[in-house]
């Protein structure tokens, strides 16, 4: 699948996850997905482990167990 194909196919969502190894977190690295998400004009769940992103305004996004994943999914 190209790129372009999958950026169509990511824009059908609800939202998209941000997953990425505990030394992103703690160094404070964002995968491209974040920016991915906002190319398809969809959120991205944050992991709660992720702090730096909390500063970027985007605490209603992030989710700390997957009861929180499925509320925000219900809620998008």
């Amino acid at each position: 699948m190209s790129y372009n194909a999958g950026m169509k196919e990511m824009s059908k969502s609800i939202c998209t996850a941000l997953l990425a190894k505990n030394e992103y977190y703690n160094r404070g690295f964002i995968t491209s997905r974040i920016y991915e998400g906002i190319l398809a004009g969809i959120p991205s769940l944050i992991p709660a482990e992720h702090r730096s992103i909390h500063k970027m305004g985007l605490g209603r996004y992030v989710v700390s167990d997957s009861e929180q994943v499925a509320a925000r999914v219900i809620e998008l």
